[in-house]
Formats: C-alpha cells, structure tokens, sequence
C-alpha cells in the first residue's frame, strides 16, 4: 500500500532556482548532477538551473522505499527474504570479520542466559543482521530469525521489512555540505574530503534511525518493532501487536537518579489488527519520501535568486533534530529530559514553517483542528497505530488549564493577569496556558533577568503540574510534517 495522492506530487512541481556548482563537482557535464543527486540542470545559461528530478513533472521521489519480505507465519521460507540480496553492493564496507564472531558469540551468550527473553533476542537480531559479512548471508539468516525465533516464541503475528535508501538521498544531503566551501575541500587524515558536518546527519547514509524509531515506538511505553541497521538499507522488524518495553524494575540503575514520568499504556477499545502495523509502515515511509524530497528541494533555498548551501543544510539539520527529539520523548521516562525535546521540537518548528510559532503550537484550539485534519487525510488503519498519543498530547494541553487554581484570577470566562503595560486584562483560559508554558520555556534557557509581573502572576496561580502526555504534543507535529509535507516549501528570500 502507497501514499501518495495527486495533490501530493502537485506539490513537488518547482520551478529552477540559480546555482554556482564550481568545476571541480560535475565540469560541464550536468548530466552528472542527475545521476549524482537527482538533480536536474539546465545548461542554456549559467548559473544552472536547478532543481530534484522529480518536480519537473510531479513523480514520486524514490528516495525511500519499503518491500514487506516473511512473516512468521511462512516460517523458513528463504526465498520470501530474497530481496536483501539488493544489499549486495555495499559488501564491500564489512571488512571487519571480527565484528561477526563477535556477534556470534554475543548471540550464543544470550541464547544460553536469557533464552526467553525479548529483549535479548531482539538484541541478537539487530546484532548479526548488521554484522552479517555478505548480503547473500541475510535470506538464510532472516528465515531463521522468523521461523525458529519468532513463530515458536509467542509473537505469531511477525513480518519483517525491507526499507531500501536510495543513493541519491545521501548525495542530495552531501551537495550542501559540499558547497559550503569555495574550493574543493582537501581530504583529512581519515581520508573524508567532504566531512563538513558528516556525523550530524549520518542517519541518512546509515540506517535513517532518527527518521524510523519515532515509528515504530508510536504507542510508547509500548513498542511494537525492532531496526537492524545495514549499509544500504535498514530491515525493520513488525510484531504485529505492542510490546510493553519495561519490566516493573529499573534495569539500569543509573536511570533510578532521574525523575521519572509514569506513563501507562495507551488503550485501545479492541486489540490493533496486524495489518495495521503493516499499514503504517507503508504510510510512514510513503510519507517520508515525500518530506525527504521536500527538504532536499534546491528551490527553496533560493536567496536573491541563488541556491544558499548554508540554508540547506542548517534546515536538514533542524528536521533531523525533531526528529532526534521525537525519539527522546519516546524512548525515556525522565520528566525533564521529555520537557526539554518537546521545548526543543516547538522552538524548531518555526525553522521548518515560520508560521509555526509558538502561540499556534500550544493553541488549544489549532490543535484540536490538527488532529481533525490529520484524521481526514490518514487512512484508518494506520489511525489505530500512529494517532493515540496525539490525541493524548491534546488532552494534556486542556490539563494544563486545570492548574489555574488561584481564585482571584480565575473567572467564569478566563484568567486575568498583567498585560506588558501592566494593566489587568482578562484572556480565554486556552491563552493563559499557552502564555504559561512559554514562560517555563523560557525558564530552561537560564534567563536571568527579572520576571514581569505577567509571569509573576502566571507563575503564582498555577500549580506548576505539567502532564505526562504533554510531551508527546511534538509526536503531533511531527504527524503534521509527514501528513502534509507541503508545508515544507519556501519561497525565495
């Protein structure tokens, strides 16, 4: 199942945006530049023209693609996993044969110690699918997993995925941190001549972690599947049903120091069908091709008619960093660590969408709609998977109202507090939460400052409670990127 609708690839259609790309990059030849990135250039004047290949005539990208490989209901059956072998290119970068004993031996230890444990196995999983040596090694290896791991382990309902990157997304990522510099930049001692924030956004090269934890941890504290990162591609394992990922102990007792946030499970009337595990996948890889495209766009990062390398890459990095922070949200119980990403997500976002500011962000009302829309144009299946903790996140934004407890600011209507020229006014109670979680924002970026008296009278009247949920109000607006990738166009400057 694909997603993409005809508005869809409408929205992909540019015009071509002016750039300078020195001869030491692709010569005379553009015809490099769209095999390379996927770019097209037209060479009847210089600057070239530039623009992704896909938004001459409004085609699906093919940046990212997913292929459903076994089940564990076809258990063993090799040739279901023989599209892995599409990996086979990328042999060349496993030289470390030392790296699959280890794996090896590292599986054996689990298998003899904790030999029904979830945990474990999923550890060996995503341990020697990495370290496999060769690509035609995984077909055997992935049957295995399926077949005697899974089906006979109690998670019946197991698919695995394919998610293939393509080559051009990496390059497409590399162009603007190539032209950040004015001459062709000398390798280092490590031999990388294009290093210039590399390790920043390495996930698109290797394995798009940022981009496909936050999914498949959607129904957080539950999970419901498991990434094995490989060169190439990334082999995604379903259950086909969330996984609660915490024992009633802490594990790691360093993490008993922090302040943790209670989160239950978020119910659901009835159990979430396999397929619809199935369905998200598609959706949300669907949904970053389209995003993926969006982003590495040359037009809009047109400044005074040129393409600004600077301004690429700043704004790949920001929607890395949601993502990154998405994951945080997802993945810890540490109250303030939560806190701080969804600060961080609601700061970002205006990076993205300048009309994404803070008072929409954190409007009770805007994001009401949000999920409204978000359900109007996200088929129901996937709903059941990747909607829950949006609509959560909504709730504990109207929770917030609550801790206005102060008597003599609270009306039948709204709250009163000082306006900036200090005159008592009355606000919606929606407006006086929004007005308060600005100022806790503000307050974790060590402001020294003295309070106003509007803050003051905010600070005063509330209880200070934040809801557990609340943080998962940057899950919503990462829905909203992936749902309506549109909104990522620019125009010039």
């Amino acid at each position: 199942m694909e997603h993409y609708s005809t508005a869809d690839l409408e929205n992909l259609r540019r015009t071509g945006v002016g750039i300078e790309i020195a001869d030491w990059m692709f010569g005379d030849r553009p015809d490099r530049a769209r095999h390379f990135a996927g770019w097209d250039l037209h060479d009847e004047t210089k600057p070239w023209r530039v623009r992704n290949v896909e938004s001459v005539r409004g085609d699906r990208p093919h940046l990212v693609k997913v292929s459903r490989l076994g089940t564990a209901l076809d258990p063993s059956n090799r040739a279901a996993y023989l599209r892995l072998l599409k990996l086979e290119r990328f042999d060349h970068l496993f030289d470390d044969k030392n790296f699959w004993q280890v794996a090896v031996a590292q599986h054996e230890q689990l298998a003899n110690q904790y030999p029904d444990n979830l945990a474990a196995l999923l550890t060996s999983y995503r341990t020697l699918i990495a370290a496999a040596p060769h690509a035609s090694d995984l077909p055997d290896l992935a049957a295995t997993i399926m077949g005697e791991w899974l089906a006979g382990g109690g998670i019946p309902n197991a698919s695995m995925h394919l998610v293939e990157i393509s080559d051009q997304l990496g390059n497409r990522y590399g162009m603007p941190r190539a032209l950040l510099h004015h001459t062709k930049p000398s390798p280092t001692v490590m031999g990388t001549a294009f290093a210039s924030s590399l390790e920043l956004i390495e996930d698109i090269v290797m394995g798009l972690s940022a981009y496909l934890e936050p999914l498949v941890t959607s129904l957080s504290p539950s999970t419901w599947g498991s990434l094995a990162v490989r060169a190439g591609g990334v082999v995604l394992l379903a259950f086909g049903a969330p996984v609660n990922s915490r024992g009633p102990l802490v594990v790691d007792i360093l993490s008993m120091s922090g302040r943790r946030v209670r989160l239950d499970d978020i119910g659901q009337e009835a159990p979430i069908p396999p397929q619809a595990f199935r369905d998200a996948i598609a959706w949300w890889t669907s949904r970053l091709d389209l995003v993926f495209s969006q982003i590495t766009e040359p037009s809009n990062y047109e400044v005074e008619g040129l393409y600004n390398a600077p301004s690429a890459l700043e704004r790949s990095l920001n929607f890395e960093q949601i993502c990154r922070s998405c994951q945080v949200i997802a993945t810890t119980d540490d109250e303030h660590s939560r806190r701080l990403a969804l600060f961080h997500v609601l700061d970002s976002l205006g990076g993205l969408q300048r009309s994404l500011d803070w008072s929409k962000l954190t409007s009770l009302h805007e994001n009401r709609k949000l999920v409204d829309d978000l359900r109007s144009q996200m088929p129901h299946s996937v709903q059941l998977v990747l909607m829950p903790r949006a609509e959560a996140a909504v709730e504990a934004l109207e929770q917030v109202q609550d801790g206005f407890f102060l008597p003599s600011r609270r009306t039948a209507t709204g709250f009163i507090r000082p306006d900036k020229h200090n005159v008592e006014t009355e606000v919606p109670i929606a407006t006086a939460a929004s007005e308060w979680l600005r100022v806790i924002r503000n307050s974790q970026h060590g402001y020294d400052k003295t309070p106003t008296s509007h803050d003051r009278a905010l600070l005063a009247a509330h209880t200070g409670h934040i809801p557990g949920r609340l943080p998962d109000l940057a899950w919503l607006n990462l829905l909203r990127i992936l749902t309506f990738p549109e909104i990522l166009k620019r125009h010039p400057r």
